[in-house]
């Protein structure tokens, strides 16, 4: 009982603003472990753990997990927040939809009742093993990519020019940089951690370029600012 009660107090009293990870994720911690540990609790008639419908609903836990979370997602796309209606149909949905998932999907990925569903479930783990391996290495190698900088000014790539009012912009070249290469195509502040986080009230700074240079420039204010920066 000690174990539901920490996991129930959890629960009820904790909310977004307990420090998480910290010392009070402990508590649900230790509870969980209590609750393994006894192995199953009864209280007279009163099955405990052990009751059908906490059953049920522990056997489909993952794939409640897993469903719970894009229906919330798309809702509040739509909607700015859940009722009390509305918090029950998500929860139905979600105990519908988990319920079938684990029935016929989670069951049988881990129970194949024949080698007739042997054999496809593990043509089809190769397959994504084999897009995984493929989408991961390709992405990694658009990601090394290495931006030929001489190109930049050229016909092809006017650079800032392209804004001007008559300027010609080419459409049939390739992208500089690649999309692969875009989210590393930063300002080097944020590398270098120059930058200062918004709930930080202490200045932060760096110095760039070269120390014996005859000129200073300071650069200061947003991501907007942060662009003018290599």
């Amino acid at each position: 009982m000690t174990g539901i009660g920490a996991i129930g107090f959890s629960a009820l009293f904790f909310s977004a603003s307990t420090s998480f990870p910290g010392a009070l994720a402990l508590l649900p911690t230790l509870g969980t472990v209590l609750i393994i540990a006894a192995g199953g609790i009864k209280l007279g008639r009163f099955r405990g753990l052990n009751a059908s419908i906490l059953c049920y609903v522990g056997d489909r836990s993952y794939s409640i997990y897993l469903w719970h979370w894009p229906l919330v997602v798309f809702y509040s796309a739509h909607r700015p927040a859940a009722g009390l209606l509305a918090g029950v149909v998500l929860i139905a949905l979600t105990l519908a939809i988990s319920d079938l998932s684990y029935r016929y999907v989670e069951q049988r990925c881990r129970q194949p009742r024949s080698d007739t569903e042997r054999k496809p479930l593990a043509y089809a783990t190769a397959a994504v093993a084999v897009c995984v391996m493929v989408s991961g290495g390709l992405g990694y190698a658009l990601d090394r990519q290495d931006v030929d900088i001489s190109l930049i000014g050229t016909p092809n790539y006017p650079g800032p020019a392209a804004l001007l009012a008559n300027a010609s912009v080419p459409r049939d070249v390739q992208l500089l940089p690649s999309l692969g290469k875009l989210r590393r195509d930063v300002p080097i502040v944020y590398r270098l951690k120059c930058h200062q986080e918004q709930d930080s009230t202490q200045a932060v700074g760096c110095q760039l370029g070269d120390p014996q240079g005859t000129r200073t420039i300071v650069v200061a204010g947003d991501s907007h600012a942060a662009q003018w920066i290599p």
